[in-house]
């Protein structure tokens, strides 16, 4: 599934800003924070309920797999932490309007294909 797709999903629903725009405005450090400091949590508990036992792992309960990769590899992997940080899922050119990030493109690789009806249903009950 391509960005623009995304954030034409978001339009159709009647949001006036696409997601990857907002979320890119509150800043991806904050989702990233956030992540991590859910699985930290998420271990310090499985370590106290199994003292001694190896490095247990943990999947986020917030975040689906996918939006760990993206988060992940947005944050850390091109260090695009949105608009404050100069960038993210966007570029933001001076006096121009903001551009999808060409690097995107990254992520429709092996996507699997969702329905625009179903990408739409996705987004709005994220929202809810």
């Amino acid at each position: 599934m391509t960005a623009n797709r995304i954030e034409a999903a978001a339009h159709s629903i009647g949001l006036a800003q696409g997601v990857l725009l907002q979320l890119d405005e509150l800043g991806l450090g904050l989702f990233d924070l956030a992540l991590h400091a859910e699985l930290d949590s998420l271990k310090a508990v499985a370590q106290a309920a199994m003292p001694g036992a190896k490095k247990a792992k943990v999947v986020s309960v917030r975040f689906p797999e996918a939006a760990v990769y993206v988060i992940e590899k947005m944050a850390h992997g091109f260090r695009r932490g949105g608009r404050a940080a100069g960038g993210g899922f966007y570029d933001y050119p001076a006096g121009a309007e903001p551009q999808l990030w060409s690097g995107l493109k990254v992520f429709e690789r092996g996507a699997r294909e969702v329905d625009d009806a179903s990408l739409a249903e996705c987004l709005r009950a994220a929202i809810r």
